[in-house]
């Protein structure tokens, strides 16, 4: 199957181009807070598609087709490999308790089918804010950019 995984809120434009083939170990680019983000974090989120045009949060249910198999490729990225330390997850897939509280002191969850990841050493050194791609099988860049959302990111497509 093929898998299209995008990298969100990156500290900067990620130096490739479309086309771009990125191997294990390869640099992707920087975690950040660009976009709408209120603390450095690596937001990631996967389709079981290729979509050539720009997609939001809300357009990815549409896009899972096999969700025991999506699960599978997230838990493939949750590994060491992908800021060369140990990770941690703030954010898990649909996490109920991602939102924000209002004015009114009413929680609004949002809809978040992604994980968002950090470095746990991301308090004593900014060192491992490097994301690495973490996959056997080599990935094509599909699109890099910068949108109001997500940020600077970058997508790459891999066959699962």
């Amino acid at each position: 199957m093929i898998y299209q995984v995008r990298f969100c809120h990156l500290e900067s434009l990620p130096e490739y181009t479309k086309g771009s083939t990125i191997y294990r170990k390869s640099k992707i680019g920087r975690m950040g807070s660009t976009g709408i983000s209120s603390a450095p974090h690596l937001h990631f989120d996967i389709i079981q598609d290729i979509v050539l045009e720009e997609y939001r949060m809300s357009d990815i249910p549409d896009r899972i087709h096999d969700l025991p198999a999506l699960m599978r490729e997230y838990h493939f990225f949750l590994d060491d490999e992908l800021f060369k330390t140990p990770l941690e997850i703030t954010s898990y897939f649909y996490d109920p308790t991602y939102g924000y509280t209002d004015e009114n002191h009413i929680f609004h969850w949002n809809h978040h089918p992604a994980y968002d990841v950090v470095p746990k050493n991301r308090h004593e050194t900014k060192d491992n804010y490097d994301i690495f791609w973490n996959r056997s099988k080599p990935g094509k860049v599909m699109d890099l950019g910068l949108n109001h959302g997500c940020g600077y990111y970058i997508i790459i497509c891999y066959e699962g």
